[in-house]
């Protein structure tokens, strides 16, 4: 076939690039089981399409009609199928593409027939689109399609799992370039009349040749890979000119600590995230678990602490991290709380399904211990490594004297001696609030305070004011875009969940003239494993507040506040809420939804009972339906073209419309009249003695037309039809034969 004599290098190209693309996105989806024949399959059907647009649908005009019709067949089936269509689209598409966010959130392996709908719409129409580009003279628009994936991969975040791909990338890329170009210059050439008397397997050796070459030299060659969030990546990266005396010593401190900020815990990463990226709103809780802890009992383990709000989200501005040399005994010495502190404390944190740099830790801790990476931190302390954590780590911290929730620690004279202006000139960034503050809640927070001595006594108040006359609760609205969060909260919702509370009391002690601070990390609860551990799960995740409490300027403690009353019973109701099958009431999108089995096995999800009804199966057989009606209709349609036509000469009192009918359906067996040919040398060229006989007729009452005006009645049309046709079906099979007469 001619088709496939002119295409099948450029398909071939394409081909290795579309299996590259679905082998780099297993990679980074952990997708098990991939079936290449699938892919192939589905290649072979989009090559297939794209044969019928170039040789059946060769005129402009019938591949507008034709992709019409095909919107309008597609348009029809989904009116006439509504309801299997959206159950459709509900069930394997929408459900199948959350399956695999979730799966990819837990970091586990997604299965492929998840991904089979998606891709039997998707490879096709895209196989079709980049082969018509190619065909128009861009044959290396796949290679912008494989950039533009990769692209959108590596600033997805899958970093790691690209690497391997890089070199793979280069060499298929170079190979793709020099192959095309090699073909678009041999056609140019041919247009030229200029023959290539190289074979095209010479030219495909020395493109791979050179494609190993090149990448070869680049697998050796310094290398920078940066991607967005990402720079410990870079760090990764070890060759001969990448090493740290290369970069330097602060440097490379400098970008690891860069790395480790940028993969800071955030709450957000539990599930607390309306992905509106402000405070607040409707959410779905995640069960999954995060780490376990080997301890003596449950603690507070802090993640990060922020201390700018700005109305609607917390930031840490404070970001100067230190790093803990190996031979460090600790990270700070706590002289201001030296009186309250008693004896230390060690715990141990076994990560398993949380991706952070953050080394979680209760207050006061002094020291970590890390296998792999560096440690830093901060003043607060917040502890960071420069990449995730994967491996356990030690915590050491000091034991708060009294053992006691330590907001409750009465011994300690705190300090209505110290004046305001002290913590404003110390403390500035822990007494921040917004230049809009509401002054409601100024006023009101004034009168809560008015009868306090001292700060231990005003977060007492405050805690007992909210904990009384707020509720905890996950079932929220979204917060108005532009409105104060604190301000919906207290006049408006009247409820919420963590943030809400820390956000507030946080806030609220700042107003009073307490130093306090925003955290989010995760407040462990009583459950354990088989081995004594405590198990921390994303539901554990909390936001807090922490207090500065001072009995003079150089003595006193950093004290948890928590104001949210009853999580562990609303905590449990939403738990069992979720685990429940519930019909969706598309009404209340914002409630938690019923989930369907977990696809832990692929092929007891993937296989259904002979006297069950697929979905699938019923949209294969509909699809195919509606393909064969819009086949059926197309070929109406290019028949009744066809007719038109015919009667267009058969009817005609001019004899040039049959001529000019002859010339059309002789090109189609190659015999082609140029246009430098005059019509009777043309007619003597063609070797059937009742073709030319009849060709000579026509030609000499065409110019008899032309030239004298002289109309011929007696011309038998119809004869000279039959003796064309004759002629054309000796040159084809009939099935050919056919399909060439009546659709192009």
């Amino acid at each position: 076939m001619d088709f496939l004599k002119d295409q099948k290098i450029s398909i071939i190209i394409i081909f290795l690039n579309i299996v590259f693309l679905i082998f780099t996105f297993g990679q980074c989806y952990l997708i098990l089981d991939i079936h290449y024949e699938f892919i192939v399959a589905l290649f072979l059907i989009g090559t297939a399409i794209f044969w019928f647009y170039q040789e059946i649908l060769r005129k402009l005009l019938y591949k507008i009609l034709f992709t019409i019709g095909a919107f309008g067949a597609v348009i029809a089936t989904y009116y006439g199928n509504v309801k299997v269509v959206t159950d459709f689209i509900n069930n394997q598409i929408i459900y199948n593409f959350n399956t695999i966010n979730e799966l990819i959130y837990k970091s586990k392996e997604t299965y492929f027939f998840l991904y089979k709908p998606m891709f039997s719409i998707l490879i096709p129409i895209g196989v079709t689109i980049i082969l018509l580009i190619s065909a128009k003279g861009w044959e290396n628009s796949v290679i912008f399609v494989t950039y533009t994936f990769m692209l959108m991969l590596w600033y997805t975040g899958f970093h790691a799992e690209l690497k391997p791909c890089l070199l793979v990338y280069v060499f298929i890329s170079i190979f793709t370039f020099g192959v095309n170009s090699y073909l678009k210059n041999r056609r140019k050439l041919n247009r030229r009349g200029i023959r290539v008397a190289i074979e095209h397997r010479f030219i495909i050796l020395y493109a791979l040749i050179i494609s190993l070459i090149l990448t070869s030299v680049i697998s050796i060659s310094p290398q920078k890979f940066k991607g967005k969030g990402n720079l410990s990546l870079q760090n990764k990266i070890e060759n001969a000119f990448s090493t740290e005396t290369v970069l330097g010593k602060e440097e490379k401190e400098k970008r690891e600590k860069e790395s480790g900020m940028e993969l800071l815990y955030d709450i957000s990463y539990s599930g607390y995230d309306s992905g509106s990226g402000r405070l607040g709103g409707p959410i779905t809780l995640n069960f999954e678990e995060v780490f376990k802890v080997k301890s003596d009992k449950p603690y507070y383990l802090r993640g990060i602490a922020k201390d700018f709000y700005n109305g609607s989200s917390w930031e840490k501005t404070k970001k100067d991290f230190k790093k803990l040399e190996k031979d460090k005994n600790n990270i700070e010495s706590y002289t201001m709380a030296t009186d309250y502190l008693d004896g230390e404390n060690s715990l141990t944190i076994y990560p398993t399904g949380l991706k952070t740099s953050t080394f979680f830790a209760p207050n006061y801790t002094f020291k970590a211990n890390s296998e792999k990476g560096n440690i830093y931190y901060d003043d607060i302390p917040t502890l960071m490594s420069n990449d995730y954590i994967e491996d356990p780590y030690t915590v050491k911290f000091y034991n708060i004297d009294e053992n006691a929730d330590v907001i409750s620690i009465h011994n300690i004279p705190l300090g209505a001696s110290i004046p305001r202006q002290y913590y404003q000139q110390k403390y500035p960034e822990y007494l921040q609030v917004p230049d809009n503050v509401n002054d409601q809640y100024s006023e009101l927070v004034l009168n809560i305070v008015k009868d306090c001595t001292t700060n231990y006594e005003k977060v007492q108040k405050i805690k007992e004011y909210l904990s009384k006359n707020y509720k905890y609760s996950l079932d929220v609205g979204e917060v108005p875009e532009g409105r104060d969060f604190i301000d919906y909260f207290l006049n408006v919702e009247k409820k919420g969940y963590c943030t809400y509370f820390a956000t507030t009391t946080t806030i609220f002690c700042r107003i009073a003239g307490v130093p306090a601070r925003y955290v989010e990390g995760f407040h462990m609860s009583d459950k354990k494993d088989s081995k004594g551990n405590y198990i921390v799960g994303n539901d554990d995740a909390h936001a807090w507040t922490e207090v500065l409490l001072l009995s003079s300027t150089n003595r006193g403690l950093w004290c948890t506040v928590d104001c949210v009353p009853n999580v562990s019973e609303e905590i449990k109701r939403v738990k069992d809420l979720q685990s429940k099958p519930t019909t969706n009431d598309p009404s209340k999108p914002n409630k938690p939804t019923s989930k369907k089995p977990e696809l832990e096995d692929p092929t007891a999800a993937d296989i259904k009972t002979s006297n069950e009804k697929s979905p699938v199966m019923s949209t294969v057989y509909l699809s195919a339906a509606g393909i064969a009606a819009l086949m059926l209709i197309f070929a109406a349609i290019m028949h009744l073209i066809f007719i038109i036509r015919k009667n267009k000469f058969m009817k005609a009192n001019s004899a040039i419309p049959a001529y000019i009918y002859a010339l059309k359906r002789l090109s189609k067996v190659g015999i082609k009249k140029s246009q430098d040919v005059a019509d009777r040398e043309f007619i003597e060229h063609i070797a059937d003695k009742e073709v030319k006989k009849a060709l000579r007729e026509i030609v000499t009452l065409c110019y008899e037309e032309y030239y004298g005006g002289k109309l011929t009645k007696d011309f038998d049309r119809i004869q000279f039809y039959k003796e064309i046709e004759k002629f054309i079906r000796k040159k084809q099979s009939r099935f050919k034969y056919y399909i060439r007469k009546y659709y192009f």
